[in-house]
């Protein structure tokens, strides 16, 4: 299991929002706002959006992962896990 507060850690910047949701400048294109939405589900799949309209494949790209990488994460203590379908 990897460890979703390491990942947050990675970005200078992280903006809380309601409902686990954690907002980073997003790495695959020249963010000045942070536009990347992360959120580790309680089953540890993290979920990634990034509101400029970046693909999912160039955001993780560019973080040095992949699609498989998004599974099994737990969350470190004060991260917020969120229980969506």
């Amino acid at each position: 299991m990897r460890d979703f507060g390491a990942l947050l850690e990675r970005f200078p910047e992280v903006r809380t929002e309601t409902g686990g949701n954690y907002v980073v400048r997003c790495p695959a294109h020249q963010d000045r706002h942070p536009s990347l939405v992360l959120a580790l589900k309680t089953d540890g799949r993290i979920m990634l959006h990034c509101r400029a309209g970046c693909t999912t494949d160039s955001v993780l790209a560019r973080l040095g992962m992949r699609p498989r990488d998004l599974f099994g994460w737990t969350a470190a203590a004060g991260v917020e896990t969120v229980n969506m379908v």
